[in-house]
């Protein structure tokens, strides 16, 4: 037996923006049988995602100049999404937990939104009904903090379910 999510594609990021946290958390999964989903529906799901936690982690990024809220990037690649900031001092300012950023900004603004998005499904669907994905987090002076999340696994990724502790 198969169960229908309807899916939001969104065109660009002020759809994304539009959306109550609500809307967003319903909006990503799609044919909830984890063993017989087609790559089409891993494409979207991945992708929405990715956009949840993108959108996410822009409205938790520490702000003083706004370069590193503006270094922001989304990629989508076959069924792997990453998400960077890109900036000498991204790693610093995600990991050193210490520093008191003005709310709602905080450290760990990329890998705390992906917690919070995969909170908000496994709240509304279940834990049993979202099927298993890789994701990855790599930090660096050079290339700033990027988190993949991929329905395949390459080297350090680690499962949704392990990540989340479900």
């Amino acid at each position: 037996m198969q169960t229908r999510v309807d899916i939001t594609m969104f065109e660009s990021e002020d759809d994304l923006d539009s959306l109550t946290k609500a809307d967003r958390s319903g909006a990503t999964l799609a044919n909830l049988t984890a063993s017989k989903w087609d790559i089409g529906d891993w494409v979207e799901f991945i992708n929405e995602i990715g956009k949840e936690t993108y959108n996410l982690s822009k409205s938790l990024v520490p702000v003083d100049t706004g370069r590193l809220r503006d270094s922001a990037k989304f990629s989508f690649s076959g069924s792997a999404v990453s998400i960077s900031y890109n900036t000498p001092y991204a790693s610093y300012v995600h990991e050193i937990m210490y520093y008191q950023h003005k709310a709602p900004t905080q450290a760990k603004y990329l890998t705390d939104a992906f917690l919070i998005v995969m909170y908000n499904l496994v709240t509304r669907y279940g834990k049993m009904n979202i099927p298993d994905f890789y994701i990855g987090i790599e930090l660096s002076v050079e290339e700033g903090v990027k988190l993949r999340i991929s329905k395949e696994r390459y080297g350090g990724m680690i499962t949704w379910r392990k990540w989340v502790g479900a």
